[in-house]
């Protein structure tokens, strides 16, 4: 029978060469793929899959990934995939310098033009990874020991359930259902969760979410500018509210932080531009022995040195 034929070794490995083919043609990068078997016929299991960058470089390495596929879709010319899963894969993000695109963008690039602007409407309903390995780093940069090093990290057991609605130059929506991951300086993220849209030349999150192991932060609305102009450079306003936070969990990102300060919890209205952060704060310890509210400034935001002049009204 056909299915049966379709799970025939050299059947396996002449699709995975055809299909390796055509994913470089419109990924614009080598692929390698070592078998494939199909189940179904919309749905298929490869082994070994291989992204390189364009410096011949591991961009994605996977031992195992699973495709469904939108039968209709390939009616219409395009490329429907109902969900994308990656076991155990290992993703390596870089870039020369903080102001070069990094290895992936010419991916993204590709992948986020408008139907009129490609040869293959590419659309991918879900994404999702487990047990996986993530790194990023800036080549010209040095390392930081004994705390998050943010131009080098390195992140294991990562997963993430990503649903993308729209994915183009014009018109971002998505759905980040959950993320998590442990990053070698210790912090630990238990699960981030967010709605991400374009607007007004920037990004717009909502129903904000991130869980740390004795925290949680949350935010109805944030809005961010600026955003391929740099950390520095970029504009973020919006609210955030916390029913418990930990010091102790932001600990691997400022080692100064002592681990005998009370949890808190906060309600946050603030705008951070270039040098500077402002806004409203509402926050007590957990026993009331401390509330305060009331306007904050901060300066001198991004200092490398970390002095930070900070105003209380």
């Amino acid at each position: 029978t056909g299915t049966a034929l379709l799970r025939l070794d050299s059947v396996k490995y002449r699709l995975a060469s055809f299909v390796t083919g055509e994913i470089s043609s419109l990924l614009n990068t080598p692929v390698t793929i070592r078998s494939i078997e199909i189940k179904n016929f919309n749905e298929a299991t490869l082994e070994e899959v291989l992204l390189l960058d364009r410096e011949s470089d591991t961009l994605i390495y996977a031992r195992k990934a699973m495709v469904s596929l939108e039968p209709s879709s390939l009616l219409n010319g395009a490329v429907g995939i109902n969900t994308l899963a990656f076991e155990a894969p290992l993703i390596r993000l870089s870039r020369p310098t903080p102001d070069e695109p990094a290895n992936i963008q010419f991916i993204l690039d590709n992948i986020s033009k408008d139907s009129t602007e490609k040869d293959t409407d590419l659309r991918i309903n879900q994404l999702l990874v487990y047990d996986g390995k993530f790194s990023y780093d800036v080549k010209s940069e040095e390392h930081i020991a004994d705390r998050l090093d943010p131009y080098h990290i390195a992140i294991k057991d990562f997963s993430c359930n990503i649903s993308l609605k729209n994915f183009n130059k014009e018109n971002l929506n998505l759905y980040i259902r959950s993320i998590k991951g442990r990053e070698a300086s210790g912090l630990e993220l238990k699960r981030v969760k967010a709605r991400i849209f374009t607007q007004d030349n920037g990004l717009r999150f909502t129903d904000f979410l991130v869980e740390l192991p004795d925290s949680d932060i949350e935010s109805d609305s944030v809005q961010i500018s600026n955003i391929g102009a740099g950390i520095e450079h970029m504009c973020i306003g919006g609210e955030l509210h916390s029913s418990n936070f930990s010091f102790k969990d932001i600990q691997p990102i400022f080692p100064q932080i002592q681990q005998t300060i009370p949890d808190i919890t906060f309600d946050i209205d603030a705008t951070i531009g270039k040098s500077a952060a402002q806004g409203t704060a509402s926050l007590a310890v957990k026993d009331r022995s401390f509330i305060f509210d009331g306007k904050v400034m901060v300066d001198n935001l991004y200092r490398k040195e970390h002095t930070i002049n900070a105003v209380v009204e």
